[in-house]
């Protein structure tokens, strides 16, 4: 990806790292990266009202790799 090429010539930092110290952390999102370490954090998508289909993140390599997860207890609390 060339955006991350430049990022990392320019700022003398690894992309994820980049993105994670001037993005997240600055805009307080705890939940975003670019790997999940525990797949129960992920997202639980829906499908006519039904819990549907765990998704494999690396899916997301044409949006940057980033995976945002969402608040902790979403799943508890959404009523479809």
């Amino acid at each position: 990806m060339l955006l991350g090429m430049i990022i990392e010539k320019v700022s003398g930092q690894a992309y994820e790292e980049f993105i994670t110290e001037s993005i997240f952390k600055p805009a307080g999102m705890s939940h975003s990266s670019f790997a999940v370490e525990n797949p129960n954090e992920l997202a639980v998508g829906y499908v006519k009202g039904e819990p549907g289909p765990k998704t494999d993140p690396s899916i997301a390599f044409a949006a940057g790799d980033i995976i945002s997860t969402g608040c902790p207890n979403v799943s508890s609390t959404y009523q479809p």
